[in-house]
This record gives structure tokens, sequence and C-alpha cells, in this order.
């Protein structure tokens, strides 16, 4: 019996069009933060600087036909033409429908941007991302 990744038991029992789009928003998330560290909780894969809330930058949120792309800090990056939703103070997200919207040079060039910004004032930058035990 073939023990399954941590990330294919999250998906497990998903849509399979949505678990695809998950894994596809995952490696280009990975490509953009070799050195990521990921975490989970029933709903949500984090990927970030760290394992804790304050270190991700990234959620991905599958969801019935769509998978949610959240962005922590989501309201500080620049206007790309990217239609981010969310009302909060910081957090944005993308509903992915589409493999064509993760080749988006608008959607990667975000991903850089929130790769690429300091940490938020008040959190602790992780001295514990490392990368992942498992390969895509």
């Amino acid at each position: 019996m073939t023990r399954k990744s941590p990330f294919e038991a999250f998906l497990a029992g998903r849509d399979p069009k949505t678990a695809g789009l998950a894994r596809k928003r995952r490696a280009l998330l990975r490509r953009s933060l070799p050195r990521a560290a990921e975490s989970s909780d029933r709903d949500n894969w984090g990927i970030g600087r760290g394992t804790g809330y304050r270190d991700t930058l990234f959620v991905i949120s599958p969801q019935e036909g769509y998978v949610n792309l959240g962005f922590y800090d989501g309201a500080a990056l620049p206007d790309l033409g990217v239609p981010l939703e969310g009302a909060g103070k910081r957090h944005r997200h993308l509903k992915v429908r589409t493999q064509s919207q993760l080749k988006d040079a608008r959607v990667i060039r975000l991903i850089q941007a929130a790769v690429r910004r300091p940490a938020v004032e008040g959190r602790a930058r992780s001295t514990a991302a490392r990368p992942p035990k498992e390969e895509t």
C-alpha cells in the first residue's frame, strides 16, 4: 500500500477538477517560494516563510468547483488587475476556476510581489522555513 503525501491526504475526497487546480496552484507557489514551509488544517493548506499563521503568505482553500488562493496581507499588494476579493483589513483571495488562470502573467507577478514583501510589521520572521518533506 502506498502512503499518501500530506498534501494528497488533504485533497482526499475532493472533486478531481478542484484537486487538480489545487495541485497546480501549489506547484506554482512552491516554485516562487522554494524554501517554503507548509501547514494545514482541515479546510486550508498554508504556504509561507514558517508554519505559524503569522508566517503564512498564501492559503489554498479547495471549494466546490474552484480553489481560493488566499493572500495574507493581500490588501497591501499592488493592483495588477487581478480580481482579488475580500473586504477585510488584510486578507484577499482569488477564485481559481480554470487552469488558464494559473498561467496568467498578472497572477504570477502578484504571487512574486507577495513573496518579495517584507514581513508585516509586528510579524516575526520565522527561521524555521525549510524545504518540505515531500516532492510534487
